[in-house]
C-alpha cells in the first residue's frame, strides 16, 4: 500500500464487492460453489479487517473503508460479537456518526451488524 498508494480506492472497492457477491443468487453457480465461495471469504475476513483499519490512516478514504467494512459484517458467518465490540472499524463507526459526510457510511456499517 505504500508503494502503490494510487491502487488502494480500487482495491477497497473489490473489497467492497466480493462480499456482496456471496449475497448475489442472480450469478449462475450452483450452490454447492456459491457456500464454498462465502466460506473462502469468511475465513480471510481477519486479513480483510486488517487491511480496511490500515487504510483508516488515510482520512479521505474513511468513507470507503466503512462501506467495504459494512459488507464484510452482512456476511451470515461473519465476525464474532466479542470481536466487533473492540475491533478498531465499529469503534470508527461509532464515531463517525457525527460527521454528516461519514454518516451513511457509519450508518451501513452499523446496520450489517
Amino acid at each position: 500500500m505504500d508503494s502503490h498508494p494510487e491502487y488502494i480506492p480500487g482495491f477497497l472497492e473489490l473489497l467492497t464487492v466480493l462480499p456482496e457477491e456471496v449475497l448475489n443468487y442472480k450469478i449462475a453457480a450452483r450452490s454447492e460453489r456459491h457456500r464454498q465461495f462465502e466460506k473462502e471469504l469468511t475465513s480471510q475476513m481477519e486479513i480483510a479487517l486488517n487491511i480496511l483499519t490500515a487504510c483508516l490512516s488515510i482520512s479521505e478514504l474513511k468513507e470507503q473503508v466503512l462501506e467495504a467494512f459494512a459488507s464484510w459484517l452482512r456476511l451470515k458467518n461473519g465476525i464474532p460479537g466479542s470481536v466487533l465490540s473492540t475491533h478498531p472499524l465499529v469503534l470508527i463507526a461509532l464515531s463517525s456518526l457525527n460527521y454528516e459526510f461519514l454518516s451513511e457510511a457509519s450508518v451501513n456499517a452499523k446496520i450489517g451488524n
